[in-house]
């Protein structure tokens, strides 16, 4: 689905591209307009399409997402943990 948003406007960019760099009118500064418009509102529209298709397809996604919004149950035992990675982390004790 990315690609098939992300094509339109990759082939309207090379367009201005081709037009600006040889300065030639390949369509009207309106017909431009309304393409922008297009593309950029069918990509727009894909945002909450690709985060529906990601919590359908994964648990762990559907996790980590619901992790973002849920604050730890007991949050007084809380401690923070540095992994091999560097990164810091929280474990709660309960």
């Amino acid at each position: 689905m990315f690609l098939l948003v992300e094509l339109p406007l990759c082939v309207l960019l090379l367009l201005v591209i081709v037009e600006n760099t040889l300065r030639v009118d390949l369509f009207s500064a309106s017909t431009r307009y309304t393409a922008a418009l297009l593309v950029n509102c069918c990509i727009a529209i894909t945002y909450p399409l690709n985060l529906l298709i990601y919590c359908t397809m994964s648990e762990r996604f559907r996790r980590m997402f619901c992790g973002l919004f849920r604050r730890p149950i007991n949050s007084n035992h809380a401690e923070p943990l540095v992994s091999a990675g560097g990164r810091r982390s929280l474990r709660t004790q309960l």
